[in-house]
């Protein structure tokens, strides 16, 4: 049993390294500090955990307006226009290979700007991703309460965006009111956004394949003293 018992070490120290969990609360996320501009995709100053890359910020169909500590999108649209998938926030996320991503929610944070003689602004605010089409088995649902134009946090716990190995494009689409309340000229800023969970790699680091060299040395060590 000795004889064997340096393979079963070496084994299981193979098993442990394949598997690297990186307990990342933070997947993806900007805070635009300082001046943003109508870049598109806006890529600045965003920070990704290991293992995952960001498209930036998109904003189709806007206006890409300048702004300061914020991301600025004119030219809002009403009801009929807005959820046509031809104007919002969007981002893609896309883990390397050999990572997972267990997403867990995603948060935004933002104000309007009303055009002169506007009474409202943008009152409805939806998340949506390709993961069913954008929308095909309806809207992500919020937690704590809805999302509206100061920020909200939309839940991103359920088993569609678990295990998720392929790149994931989230939309946020923002509604405004009737026509008759609204201004063209009427802007959104998001101030900020986090889209949180856990990221695994699957890949061990340099440093565990040396690791794994280490035990296998000892393990043919012993295992000559065994023999001799």
């Amino acid at each position: 049993m000795l004889k064997h018992a340096p393979y079963f070490v070496l084994t299981l120290a193979c098993c442990c390294l394949i598997t690297s969990p990186c307990h990342a609360d933070l997947i993806a996320g900007n805070t635009f500090d300082g001046s943003t501009d109508g870049s598109d995709p806006f890529t600045a100053g965003e920070i990704t955990a290991a293992g995952v890359t960001s498209s930036g910020v998109s904003r189709p169909g806007y206006i890409n307006n300048g702004g300061f500590d914020a991301l600025v999108a004119s030219e809002l649209r009403t009801f009929t226009q807005v959820l046509n998938f031809t104007r919002y926030f969007g981002i893609t996320i896309t883990p390397d290979v050999g990572t997972t991503i267990d997403f867990d929610d995603f948060s935004y944070s933002g104000f309007e700007t009303l055009a002169a003689g506007a009474t409202l602004g943008p009152n409805t605010f939806v998340l949506r991703s390709d993961i069913d089409g954008f929308g095909g088995s309806g809207d992500i649902p919020t937690l704590g309460g809805a999302a509206g134009v100061t920020g909200g946090t939309f839940d991103l716990s359920g088993t569609q965006y678990q295990d998720v190995t392929g790149p994931v494009e989230f939309r946020l689409y923002i509604q405004s009111p009737d026509t008759s309340e609204y201004s063209p000229n009427t802007s959104y800023s998001l101030d900020n956004f986090s889209i949180n969970g856990t990221v695994t790699s699957t890949v061990p680091e340099p440093s565990s394949f040396l690791l794994v060299g280490s035990i296998a040395s000892l393990a043919l060590f012993r295992r000559k003293r065994v023999v001799a």
